[in-house]
C-alpha cells in the first residue's frame, strides 16, 4: 500500500513540474528532482538503439582560443554491439580511433587503417585542465519551456557556483557550471550541453551531446586481415 501511493505521489509531482513548465513559467526544482529527472532520460536512451554526436572543447578562455578538442559519435544497439569514433585535436595535429564491441568481441583500428582485435578503445579522459580546490557555494535547479530548432521543449538546468579563499583568505567566485537539458515532446533527450566558466585565468571548457534513435542501425564485425573466420 505505501509502494502504491509512493507511486501515485511521484507521478503527482511529474504532472506538476510538466504542468508549470508547459505553462511557460520556470519552475524551481530541488536537487533530487533534477538528479531524478537527468538519470531517468539518460537510462531511457540506452532503451533503444541510437546515435550520439559528443563535442567537448577546451578555450583558453570564453570566446578565446580553440586548445583542444574531442568530438565522438556514439553508436549503440541494445544489449551488447557498440560503436565509437573518436577524433583528438590538439593544435594542428589530431588522430583518430575507431572501436566496435559486440558482446565479448572487441575490434579497433587507427584512423582508417586495418581492423585488428582487442587494442586500446580510444582516449576516454575529459579535456578539463585540474581544478584548483574549490566549495560549491550554491546550486539552481530549474525547468521551463524553451524552443530547440524550432521545436518546443522542456528545458532543465543546473547551476553550480564555486568559490575559494585566495592568499589573503578572502572568498571569490572562481567558476560557474552549468548543464542544461532539452526534452523532446515525446519525452527523449534531445540534447545535453554543459560548460564551466572560470574567472582565475583559467581556461574554458564545453561539451555538447545531440541525441537522436536510430531505428535500423546497423553494428556489424569488421573483417580483420589474416582472420579466417571472416572468411578474407
Amino acid at each position: 500500500m505505501r509502494i502504491r501511493i509512493l507511486s501515485i505521489l511521484i507521478c503527482a509531482a511529474w504532472m506538476f513540474i510538466s504542468m508549470t513548465a508547459a505553462a511557460g513559467q520556470t519552475r524551481t526544482l530541488t536537487k533530487d528532482e533534477y538528479k531524478k529527472a537527468e538519470q531517468s532520460l539518460l537510462d531511457a536512451v540506452g532503451k533503444h538503439a541510437y546515435r550520439v554526436e559528443y563535442t567537448e572543447e577546451l578555450r583558453e578562455a570564453k570566446g578565446g582560443k580553440l586548445k583542444a578538442r574531442k568530438a565522438m559519435t556514439i553508436e549503440s544497439i541494445p544489449p551488447d554491439r557498440h560503436h565509437r569514433r573518436i577524433t583528438m585535436t590538439f593544435g594542428d595535429s589530431s588522430s583518430t580511433v575507431e572501436h566496435i564491441l559486440i558482446g565479448e568481441k572487441s575490434f579497433w583500428r587507427q584512423g582508417d587503417g586495418p581492423w585488428s582485435f582487442d587494442g586500446p578503445t580510444g582516449p576516454q579522459y575529459l579535456l578539463i585542465d585540474d581544478v584548483l580546490p574549490e566549495e560549491l557555494f550554491s546550486a539552481e535547479y530549474s525547468v521551463k519551456k524553451s524552443a530547440l530548432n524550432g521545436t518546443p521543449m522542456d528545458f532543465y538546468e543546473r547551476k553550480l557556483t564555486w568559490q575559494r579563499k585566495d592568499d589573503k583568505e578572502k572568498t571569490k567566485t572562481t567558476s560557474i557550471e552549468r548543464t542544461s537539458l532539452w526534452v523532446r515532446p515525446d519525452g527523449n533527450l534531445a540534447k545535453r550541453y554543459s560548460e564551466r566558466e572560470r574567472f582565475d585565468g583559467g581556461p574554458f571548457w564545453t561539451t555538447t551531446e545531440i541525441f537522436e534513435t536510430a531505428a535500423g542501425l546497423k553494428i556489424e564485425e569488421p573483417i580483420v586481415k589474416g582472420d579466417k573466420n571472416n572468411h578474407e
